[in-house]
């Protein structure tokens, strides 16, 4: 999809007239390519829960190996 076929939609809706044949082939395509985008956020909302999940497992495990380390800073 293209800006032209964005700007062509609105064209048309304002004349609020126009080719019928052009507006539903605009709508075919602004349907697919909504569905296409809609798609693609869930895909990157599900990276983002599973990139969050990881970045919290991988906190736990630093917790206490930082401790750990603190705690030998006395020592050495």
């Amino acid at each position: 999809m293209t800006h032209t076929q964005t700007d062509t939609a609105h064209r048309l809706a304002e004349a609020g007239q126009g080719n019928t044949a052009e507006a539903a082939a605009l709508v075919a395509a602004l349907e697919a390519e909504a569905g296409a985008i809609g798609a693609a956020m869930e895909m990157l909302e599900g990276i983002k829960a599973g990139a969050e999940e990881a970045l919290a497992s991988l906190a736990t495990r630093l917790l206490p190996v930082e401790a750990a380390l603190m705690a030998l800073e006395d020592v050495a």
